[in-house]
Formats: structure tokens, sequence, C-alpha cells
């Protein structure tokens, strides 16, 4: 989650029902800050408090590679649906990030679309 930029502007995309964790509590305050009606939680990405096969889909938005263990990619598997997608997009310091957001949300979008009539 961090501080809310992707979660805020996937929120404001009509995806409504997100959950969004970070580890630091800080990064959950400011992020609540620009996103008043999404539900944030505490949490590491190796010991995710939720239930097997929850979620269509995960995302990490330049923040993979705080967490890229074999113990984390486990747990977003878990947590996964069947054929649920896990979007990783990492910040490679070229263009800026922010303009190049909405692409990746498209393209996260258009996965999730097919990922679910594929189910």
């Amino acid at each position: 989650c961090g501080t809310g930029l992707a979660t805020k502007l996937l929120y404001e995309r009509g995806h409504t029902s997100l959950i969004a964790t970070d580890i630091d509590p800080l990064m959950l305050d400011e992020a609540r800050i620009h996103c008043p009606n999404v539900q944030f939680q505490i949490a590491s990405a190796d010991r995710l408090p939720f239930h097997d096969c929850l979620f269509d889909g995960v995302v990490a938005f330049a923040c993979f590679h705080w967490f890229c263990t074999e113990l984390a990619i486990q747990e977003i598997k878990r947590i996964l649906c069947f054929q649920g997608t896990f979007f990783v997009v990492n910040k490679c310091d070229i263009g800026s990030f922010r303009e190049q957001l909405n692409g990746f949300l498209e393209s996260l979008e258009a996965l999730l679309r097919n990922s679910l009539q594929a189910a």
C-alpha cells in the first residue's frame, strides 16, 4: 500500500472492495488520508492474515522488491483464488511512474477480466 497512490487510483476506477496492506503503520496512516473509504490492515507479506482463496487479485506496485521471498510468494498464492492474478509493477527510474500508472492499471483490469471469464 505505501502512501496509497495506486490504491487510490484503483478505488477511483471502480475497484471498491479493496484491502490495502503494509507492514508500516505510518504508511497506512498516510494512505488513509488519500483513501478514506478503503479498508487497511497492517500485514507482513510472509504472514498474510487472510483466508485461503479469498482474492481474485493481489497487486504490488513499486514494492515487491521489499518482500520478494519464497515465503511471501507462497502466502500470495495461498490467498489467491483459482486462476487469480498476482500483478507486480516495479519502478525502473525511467520516465514518470505516476504517468505510467494508468497504463499499468488498464493492463491489470484486462488480466482480471480474463481471469474471471476463464473461471
